[in-house]
């Protein structure tokens, strides 16, 4: 389970430019569960998943993951236990080294140890093993540089790193916005497939309503630091994009500016 209670955030604080965006935001994510995370530009979506990660420390308040309190431990710390994935295929992987040696770095990094640059059998085995669903032929590659692959093979190569030793907790960034559209249908279902098998409890942040609406289940919806939207179940299985924005219009309070990023297919 992870908590996220009362947390407080300001930017440049004291400044002419000073931007509140959190005030108090408190969150319960039950274990397993899958949470798509949508809102317009500015909303705090990234804002919210850097402070899990440690990326970002909050003003005030406390993160708790499964009853232990990680407030204070550094984005490291936390890297032991928590996978992330970002938008951009670049980063989550060192452009330098093969694929299996990201992968024993993201395997020996939840252990808490060095890369072990001598790699044994048994761990080309098990890479193989985990690379093989995904049909793209990185098992036999596994001395490839990673800067010689696709966009799209990075980011499913950074996905099973992400979630190679079953972390407590996976944090996806709008991991599939800078694919092209037929790739990222495809990360997206390996997604579905890993968190569903493994049962990671997870924070997508996408968007893209009909990705939001499909994936996971639980939808939030963020509109200048706070929780407006919040829905799992048959709520969530009976939401359409035209709903999702119908909502979005009545709970805001007033008619909104579409937000062609937000309305994205």
């Amino acid at each position: 389970m992870l908590v996220i209670d009362n947390i407080s955030k300001t930017f440049n604080r004291n400044t002419v430019n000073e931007k509140p965006l959190f005030s108090h935001l408190s969150l319960t994510i039950q274990q397993g569960e899958f949470v798509t995370i949508i809102g317009g530009n500015g909303a705090g979506k990234s804002t919210l998943l850097n402070i899990i990660a440690g990326a970002l420390a909050a003003d005030e308040g406390q993160i708790i993951l499964e009853g232990r309190d990680i407030t204070s431990q550094s984005e490291h710390e936390r890297a032991r236990y928590m996978g992330r994935v970002f938008q951009d295929p670049l980063l989550g992987t060192s452009p330098n080294m093969t694929i299996e040696e990201n992968l024993s770095l993201a395997f020996n990094r939840a252990q808490n140890t060095a890369l072990k640059w001598g790699l044994s059998p048994k761990m080309r085995k098990l890479f193989c093993e985990t690379l093989a669903p995904l049909q793209l032929g990185l098992e036999k590659r596994l001395t490839t540089k990673v800067k010689f692959l696709s966009g799209g093979q990075r980011q499913a190569l950074t996905l099973l790193m992400a979630t190679l030793t079953k972390p407590k907790l996976l944090l996806l960034d709008e991991h599939c916005a800078a694919l092209d559209p037929n790739t990222a249908l495809q990360i997206n279902q390996l997604t579905t497939n890993i968190i569903n098998e493994y049962g990671i409890t997870t924070l997508m942040v996408t968007h893209n309503m009909e990705d939001a609406i499909r994936m996971g289940n639980r939808l939030i919806m963020l509109h200048e630091g706070e929780i407006i939207l919040d829905v799992r179940g048959i709520q969530k299985a009976q939401l359409t994009v035209g709903k999702l924005v119908a909502l979005f219009k009545e709970l805001q309070g007033r008619e909104f500016a579409y937000d062609q990023a937000l309305l994205a297919p």
